[in-house]
């Protein structure tokens, strides 16, 4: 690896200050001779911003709808399924959707890949045109000519 300050070659992997400058050397700075990131392509289905959303709607409705009956149980002393019963039913019909466009989505080709930095495991689409990060160190990276590539 390399300083990032300096440009010094550092042998210790571990090294926490550069034998050359002194600067403290962070994880996220390490710059690797090696950009090109080994992968493998896996099929997995395209996630849609809609999709996800709906799912999560499902949650967060049916979860309101359980807390709203809890409160009246409490409260009240009595189950009172009207309000509950709407929040609950609201989110077993977004469960329902989401289930339905999940299964028309395509089939794609994803990247699986480690990490450099932190040796994450990520699942990236592999039709991806702009830049991404690592989903634990948020290391930026892009996918140019069909490989991985740190952005340094």
């Amino acid at each position: 690896m390399k300083c990032t300050n300096c440009g010094k070659e550092i042998s210790d992997n571990n090294a926490k200050f550069c034998p050359g400058c002194g600067t403290e050397l962070k994880e996220k700075e390490i710059i690797t001779e090696k950009t090109e990131i080994p992968y493998e392509i896996v099929q997995q289905k395209r996630k849609s911003e809609l999709e996800s959303r709906l799912f999560n709607g499902t949650f967060y409705f049916a979860g309101a709808g359980i807390i709203y009956a809890i409160v009246g149980l409490v409260l009240h002393g009595e189950l009172n399924f009207k309000l509950p019963g709407l929040f609950i039913g609201i989110g077993v019909v977004l469960f329902i959707i989401s289930k339905y466009i999940n299964m028309q989505s395509p089939i794609t080709d994803h990247f699986k890949f480690r990490c450099p930095v932190c040796h994450e495991e990520n699942i990236v689409d592999s039709t991806i045109d702009s830049g991404f990060t690592c989903s634990k160190c948020e290391q930026k990276m892009v996918i140019a000519d069909k490989e991985i590539k740190i952005i340094k």
